[in-house]
C-alpha cells in the first residue's frame, strides 16, 4: 500500500523503518474491533488466488481466475486485483486459447489507476509474452524493475527471455534470485531445471525434478518425462512409468505417454493425452509453438528426423523464440549440420538478438 525509496547507501535504514511501520499496523489491526469488513475480504481472496496461481497446470489457474473475479467484484478499481487477475487469465489462456481480450482490459484498467505500479507492468509485459512480441515484454518488465528490483514474477519471465535467447548463465542466475525471492513460484523451478539441463547439470536437475511442494507435482512429473526423453533415459523412462500414480490425467497422463516413448519405443500421436494437449495447444501461437517442440522431440526420440524438421519448421512460422534449445537440447543431435535446422537458428538468432538489445537498451 506504500511505496518506500531510499538510497542504496540507506538500505538498512529503510529496511528498520518498515519493519517498524510493519509492526505499527499489525499492532493496531490486532488491537480493533473484529468484524467483517470489505477489505479482509478482497485480501483473503487475493491471497489464496496467489496460491492457486502457483500451482502448475489448468486447474490451479482456473480457481485463481474464480478467485479474481470475486475480488474484483469487491475492488473493481484496486490496480493490483486487476492486475493479478490479468496475470491469472493470460495463464489460462495458455490453457485454453481463450481469454486474452479479457486480461487485456484489465490490464489497462488497472494501468489507468497505477501505470508504473510493477505488478500492472508485470501483466502487460505477460500479455506481450503470450503474443510472442518479446521487445515490448522486455521494455514492461525493465519498467517494473525499476520501480521494484526484488518483484519476482518481473525477475522470472525476465529470466525466461534471458533462457529463450540462450544468455543461459545469466537466467540461471536471475531464476535463482526469482526463486529466493518467493519460493512458491515452482515455474521458476522448473524453468531453472530447463536451463539446467540445457548447460548439462543434470544432478541438480534431477535434484530440483525429484520433488515438490504439494499441490505442485503434476509439473514435475512433465518434466521428469521430457528429461528422460532428451536424455533417451531407459532406467528413468521404466522407473518413471514404475511409480507414476494410477489412471494420470492432465499434465501426468502426458508424462506417462512420454516415459512410454522412452521405455517402450511407443508412438503417442494417437493416445488419449498426447491427443488432448495437441488439440488444446491449437490455440495462441506460444502454446502451439511449445506443442510442435515437443512433437520434434518425440520424432527424434523415434528415429525420425525428417518429421522432426517439419514440426520446427511449423515451430518457427508460429513465432518459436527458445534458441537456447535449438542449440543446447541433445535430441537434436542427429539433424545437426542440416540446412534447415541451420536456417532456423539463423532466424532464431536475430529474434535473440533483438530481445538481448532491448534488455540492454540503455
Amino acid at each position: 500500500s506504500e511505496t518506500m525509496r531510499a538510497e542504496p547507501s540507506a538500505l538498512f535504514e529503510l529496511a528498520e523503518r518498515a519493519a517498524e511501520q510493519l509492526r505499527a499496523h499489525l499492532t493496531s489491526a490486532a488491537a480493533a474491533p473484529q468484524g467483517p469488513r470489505p477489505a479482509d475480504s478482497v485480501t483473503d481472496l487475493y491471497l489464496r488466488a496467489r496460491e492457486a496461481y502457483h500451482t502448475f497446470w489448468y486447474d490451479g489457474t482456473a480457481r485463481a481466475v474464480r478467485l479474481l473475479e470475486e475480488a474484483r467484484a469487491l475492488a473493481p478499481d484496486d490496480a493490483v486485483i486487476l492486475a493479478s487477475y490479468a496475470l491469472a487469465r493470460v495463464r489460462l489462456s495458455f490453457f485454453t486459447g481463450e481469454g486474452l481480450d479479457e486480461a487485456l482490459i484489465a490490464a489497462r484498467a488497472a494501468s489507468d489507476v497505477a501505470p508504473e505500479n510493477p505488478v500492472v507492468q508485470v501483466a502487460l509485459a505477460s500479455i506481450r509474452l503470450q503474443r510472442n512480441e518479446l521487445v515490448d515484454a522486455v521494455g514492461h518488465l525493465r519498467a517494473a524493475l525499476r520501480e521494484a528490483p526484488s518483484q519476482p514474477e518481473a525477475n522470472w519471465l525476465l529470466a525466461r527471455l534471458l533462457l529463450e535467447s540462450d544468455m543461459l548463465e545469466l537466467a540461471v542466475r536471475r531464476l535463482r534470485w526469482a526463486l529466493e525471492l518467493e519460493p512458491e513460484q515452482h515455474l521458476v523451478r522448473l524453468d531453472l531445471a530447463r536451463a539446467l539441463a540445457l548447460h548439462g547439470e543434470w544432478d541438480e536437475v534431477d535434484l530440483l525434478t525429484a520433488a515438490a511442494p504439494e499441490g505442485h507435482e503434476a509439473g514435475n512429473w512433465l518434466e521428469r518425462a521430457r528429461f528422460a526423453l532428451w536424455r533417451r533415459d531407459v532406467r528413468a523412462a521404466a522407473s518413471g512409468l514404475c511409480i507414476v500414480p494410477a489412471d494420470p490425467t492432465g499434465p501426468v497422463a502426458l508424462a506417462k505417454e512420454l516415459f512410454e516413448v522412452v521405455g517402450r519405443g511407443e508412438e503417442p500421436f494417437h493416445k488419449p493425452a498426447y491427443r488432448a494437449f495437441l488439440l488444446g495447444s491449437r490455440r495462441t501461437p506460444r502454446r502451439e509453438a511449445f506443442a510442435a517442440q515437443i512433437e520434434a522431440e518425440i520424432s527424434l526420440a523415434l528415429g525420425r528426423p525428417a518429421e522432426a524438421l517439419d514440426a520446427i519448421a511449423r515451430a518457427m512460422s508460429l513465432g518459436l523464440s527458445d534458441l537456447a534449445w535449438l542449440n543446447h537440447c541433445p535430441l537434436l543431435a542427429p539433424i545437426e549440420g542440416s540446412a534447415p535446422l541451420e536456417a532456423a537458428r539463423g532466424a532464431l538468432g536475430e529474434r535473440a538478438a533483438a530481445v538481448r538489445d532491448a534488455v540492454y537498451a540503455r
